[in-house]
């Protein structure tokens, strides 16, 4: 058996372990895609620091992940719909966005932590949430050169998984080494990002959303024939987009491989490096793909 066989062997069973974890975790009762993402990320961390089942459940850590990643997605639907990057104001004052903030702080009152670990975990929340929106505010209503794009989509995307390993963290107490996982967890993020505007492309489009890929694709005098070919809503493999903008995949996965090998080699994380492995893209990009259209519908 090949090397890369056996790794993408290895990814199936990760893929399929995650499937199991979400069924023990389904006493949590939350929205499914904020769900899936929790379990992507304590299912890796779990794995990383021996931690059992039962512990993650009773520590409220799903949960506290849950309202988090529903707080984040519900940010991103708003925002989407806005002309221009509503003010911290607007923000502060939408009610359904406030009650998604209250329920991050009840279900961190929900945990075991002592008042002052409850405290510092709400301030390290709000701190990652005003982080997006900073990076948002740098970057977002101008046009962005790939250069320009791929820095953006790496501090989003980076920000966003080390800020679920750091609340995780926190909801377990875990010790020094999580600084380093959370480490990791930064160029993971900045990968699944890139790997995510890959798979999307041509909803990105449809939607007129600027993301690295479409910046390259415009760039390399690539995007016509995406577009043409993803116009009838016709679904398109990791193969097919190669032939038809072999430029751009080519500096995609070589910024991905980039940011994979940025991750310290003692804090690797089972799952996320088969994930982020640009030599499994073809098989990582149908899953991942399919995994998308689950959790969004």
């Amino acid at each position: 058996m090949s090397i890369e066989l056996a790794k993408t062997f290895k990814f199936l069973r990760h893929a399929a372990g995650m499937e199991d974890e979400r069924w023990f975790y389904s006493e949590v009762y939350w929205p499914e895609r904020a769900f899936s993402s929790a379990v992507f990320v304590a299912y890796p961390l779990r794995r990383f620091y021996g931690l059992g089942q039962p512990e993650i459940i009773g520590s409220g850590t799903i949960r506290v992940l849950s309202a988090y990643s529903s707080l984040i997605q519900a940010y991103d639907r708003y925002s989407d719909t806005a002309t221009i990057l509503p003010s911290l104001t607007e923000i502060k004052e939408n009610l359904l966005l406030d009650q998604m903030a209250q329920e991050v702080i009840r279900q961190v009152d929900g945990t075991g932590l002592d008042r002052g670990q409850k405290r510092d975990l709400i301030r390290m929340v709000n701190r990652s949430r005003y982080t997006l929106y900073q990076i948002e505010q740098q970057y977002s209503g101008r046009q962005l050169s790939s250069s320009e794009a791929f820095e953006w989509k790496k501090a989003t995307g980076g920000t966003l998984l080390s800020s679920c390993v750091a609340i995780f963290n926190r909801c377990l107490s875990i010790g020094v080494e999580g600084a380093s996982v959370e480490q990791s967890a930064f160029w993971y993020g900045a990968n699944i990002q890139l790997l995510d505007d890959t798979v999307d492309v041509g909803s990105d489009i449809l939607a007129g959303r600027q993301t690295p890929v479409i910046s390259l694709l415009k760039e390399k005098g690539e995007y016509r024939g995406v577009v043409d070919y993803t116009s009838n809503g016709r679904r398109y493999s990791f193969g097919a987009l190669r032939n038809l903008a072999p430029q751009t995949v080519s500096l995609v996965e070589q910024k991905r491989r980039e940011y994979l090998d940025q991750v310290p080699p003692l804090f690797t994380l089972d799952g996320y490096q088969e994930i982020c492995d640009p030599s499994l893209t073809p098989i990582i990009f149908r899953l991942y793909s399919a995994a998308s259209r689950r959790v969004s519908h």
